[in-house]
């Protein structure tokens, strides 16, 4: 599908599949990073360009849109998501950057609307789900004043609403030193007889980065977590400058991954994107996850990045699951910024609450079910007879 509008004060190009035309596109669009609140941060995400579209499963739409009187270019992707009825089918905008200049906003405005009324007609999802992503509050501020002005509201949050910001641009030595004392020497254990760290490259690891991401999972939130490693493996295969991804083994098996760390590149940032390891004893009593974290900064800045991006982080109140790999982040030298708002925009909205309906039926039945079999079973079951009788 490639479908080219012009209007009076833009050119746009809707389609689901990258050709040339389309990459060298994104490619411009890439070479022009932006300063958000200080931060050096892209003007596309990596989740947002052909990188990684063409590499994941997901069916995906993308708009790119010129203005008629100047090179002013945006890109914007919606990957398709199902659901569990059939037909029932919304649109996710992963980690979208806005422009912030006050000249580009009414720009994007269009961009919006375009992407609303070309999905409405040329795609079969119910609704939009939008998760801008820019560092500090002034200016998420600025974006969802930009999308509810454009009819999207603000929902319920699936991503990280905050992070952690390492700063690459000083010598990798300067890096270092800022780090608290303890933090710096557990970084710097190498151990080579105990453990070694080495890249991953091979599809069949996946299984056992699975697991270890299972284990870290069960160990926080008792639940399981997937994570797209095919996508992961097409990306260091079609584009090694724009992932890395390590495994770490122990010398009572060095074919073994006991946990691994990757990451994906949006130059300048580079973003942690996942890390698990299995529950092992040993694996406990050495300072794995500094070793790994510290490998993967070391990567990004050799890959050119100005920006780490450490993943969502929490308050890490009582209670809270996730407040130890918290604290592990804020170990290093950074700083926490608000990081990402979600919203969402019904474009069909007939469908969209024939599918709250159905829902809140199957949420009836699944609970009224284990009720209707107890009473069932309570009524099949004859009363015990008196001692001695029989039934004929």
């Amino acid at each position: 599908m490639l479908i080219r509008v012009q209007t009076e004060g833009y050119r746009f190009r809707f389609f689901d599949r990258f050709d040339d035309e389309a990459r060298q596109f994104e490619d411009r669009l890439r070479s022009e990073p932006a300063v958000v609140a200080s931060i050096p941060w892209p003007r596309l995400a990596f989740w947002q360009g052909y990188r990684h579209l063409q590499t994941t499963s997901d069916r995906f739409f993308v708009l790119q849109m010129t203005r008629a009187d100047s090179d002013r270019s945006y890109q914007v992707a919606v990957v398709e998501r199902a659901s569990m009825f059939p037909f029932f089918k919304s649109g996710l905008v992963p980690y979208w950057i806005p422009r912030l200049e006050p000249e580009s906003l009414p720009e994007q405005a269009e961009l919006l609307s375009c992407l609303k009324g070309l999905c409405l007609k040329h795609t079969s999802v119910m609704s939009l789900r939008v998760h801008a992503y820019v560092p500090g509050a002034a200016a998420l501020d600025v974006a969802e004043r930009l999308l509810r002005e454009n009819g999207f509201e603000n929902c319920d949050r699936h991503s990280p609403a905050r992070t952690r910001i390492l700063d690459l641009r000083p010598p990798i030595e300067d890096i270092l030193a800022q780090f608290p004392k303890k933090t710096r020497t557990l970084l710097q254990t190498k151990r080579p007889d105990e453990v070694r760290v080495k890249e991953l490259a091979r599809r069949e690891q996946i299984p056992e980065l699975q697991s270890a991401l299972d284990d870290s999972f069960h160990r926080s939130v008792a639940k399981s977590f997937h994570y797209d490693f095919e996508s992961l493996f097409g990306t260091l295969e079609k584009f090694p400058g724009a992932a890395a991804a390590f495994g770490l083994c122990l010398s009572d098996d060095w074919n073994s991954l006991k946990a691994f760390i990757a990451g994906v590149a949006s130059p300048p940032l580079f973003e942690y994107t996942a890390a698990g390891s299995r529950t092992n004893a040993r694996l406990r009593q050495l300072p794995f996850n500094y070793i790994l974290l510290w490998r993967l900064v070391e990567t990004a800045k050799a890959l050119g990045a100005s920006t780490f991006d450490m993943g969502g982080i929490t308050d890490g109140g009582p209670g809270d699951p996730l407040a130890g790999i918290s604290f592990f982040k804020r170990r290093f030298s950074g700083l926490d910024v608000d990081i990402g708002r979600e919203f969402a925009l019904r474009i069909r909205p007939g469908r969209c609450r024939l599918y709250s309906l159905l829902r809140a039926v199957n949420r009836a039945i699944r609970t009224e079910r284990p009720s209707l079999l107890r009473r069932r079973f309570s009524a099949d079951v004859s009363p015990p007879l008196p001692s001695g009788e029989t039934r004929s």
